[in-house]
Formats: structure tokens, C-alpha cells, sequence
């Protein structure tokens, strides 16, 4: 679903979406596809604030050069979500760490 990129003066022709996967490494790992088919070498890796230093942990062992673009609000509304969405952006964090898998 594209969103209203052409106010932020993107061409649509210039926004690349990944659809095919369920989980961020799917996601990245298709990105990696679609980017290596293309010639494109750096990606902008756009998350919720919570996800984002592990998506970019991710990419970077897809081998894919990226920035973090977090957005500036998140769909967990409420504390219990927020603090759902933490631990489990830490403990698997922390989990690719120990496996040198981020």
C-alpha cells in the first residue's frame, strides 16, 4: 500500500515494497532479491521505533548497506502493547546476538 509519497516529493516509480514475506528476515531477505536484481545498492529501512535496531541488525547480515528511517508514531497505543513489543524486540535481540545472527 503506498501512502501519499508524492507529498514528500517520491515518485511512486522510486518506492520499491516487498510483499511475499511475513517476518522481517523474509522481508529482508526478498528486499536483498529485489535490490541485487535492480542494481540497487542501499536500502532505507522505514519500522516502528521498538523493531528498528533489530530490523537494521537483520538487513546488515542480509548484507544489505541501510539507514534506519524509524516512524515518528507506532500502531501499540497503550503500555501493555509497548511493553509487549520491547521484550520481544529485546529478547530476540539479544537471542541473534548470542547465535551471531545480528
Amino acid at each position: 500500500m503506498l501512502l501519499n509519497w508524492y507529498k514528500k516529493g517520491i515518485p511512486d516509480k522510486d518506492i520499491l515494497i516487498e510483499e511475499k514475506s511475513r517476518f522481517t528476515i523474509e522481508n529482508l531477505r526478498e528486499a536483498k532479491l529485489i535490490m541485487d536484481s535492480l542494481n540497487v545498492k542501499t536500502a532505507l529501512i522505514t519500522s516502528d521505533p521498538l523493531h528498528t535496531k533489530r530490523a537494521i541488525k537483520l538487513a546488515e547480515y542480509q548484507n544489505i548497506s541501510c539507514k534506519p528511517s524509524p516512524t515518528k508514531t507506532t500502531m501499540y497505543k497503550s503500555t501493555i502493547p509497548k511493553i509487549k513489543l520491547l521484550l520481544y524486540e529485546t529478547f530476540y535481540y539479544t537471542l541473534g546476538e548470542i547465535a551471531g545472527k545480528n
